[in-house]
């Protein structure tokens, strides 16, 4: 699979449950939640792009586009409702499109761009390592079918692991 096969495959609606291990307390602190996700593909030449693009000196050129992705907990029952969203926008290296940087564009609390790397393995999952400061954050994403994806995301502070997350999110068909 592509790059490009990959960004349209992860296009839609997804139902998400996520477990969350939070390391740093004496205790294993587990968390649970669920989440709708939205996730719409930005082709090279959407004006979020172009704009990411000019603000930051990129080359248009070797944009292969973006996922902006919203989500909304409302199916957490007993849990407060969370709503966010965020823009991933990837740009392949010139001799590979398998590897490249990807600008990660988080609107709130306050704007701010994170910058990483990503790369497409063999294995069809695509990883993309972000660092900021002393802090990094992994995210591997694959899909065990069309209709599931999985993911985790492990954090780290100073190299040493302070959270670990495993998603499954099962894309939503509706009915015409």
């Amino acid at each position: 699979m592509d790059i490009n096969k990959f960004l349209e495959q992860t296009g839609g609606q997804w139902f998400s449950q996520r477990t969350t291990y939070n390391l740093t307390q004496t205790e294993t602190e587990v968390e649970n939640s669920k989440a709708n996700l939205t996730v719409e593909i930005l082709a090279p030449d959407h004006p979020q792009i172009i704009d990411l693009c000019q603000v930051n000196s990129l080359n248009s050129r070797l944009m292969l586009g973006a996922l902006a992705t919203s989500w909304d907990t409302s199916p957490d029952w007993g849990k407060p409702k969370q709503q966010g969203s965020s823009l991933l926008a990837l740009i392949k290296n010139e001799d590979n499109e398998k590897t490249g940087q990807i600008y990660r564009v988080i609107k709130k609390p306050k704007p701010k761009i994170i910058v990483g790397t990503y790369i497409l393995g063999n294995d069809q999952a695509l990883t993309f390592t972000l660092k900021q400061n002393n802090n990094s954050v992994e995210e591997r994403i694959w899909f065990g079918s069309p209709n599931l994806r999985m993911r985790t995301i492990v954090n780290k502070n100073q190299d040493q692991c302070t959270m670990t997350s495993f998603y499954s999110e099962i894309r939503k068909v509706t009915q015409k």
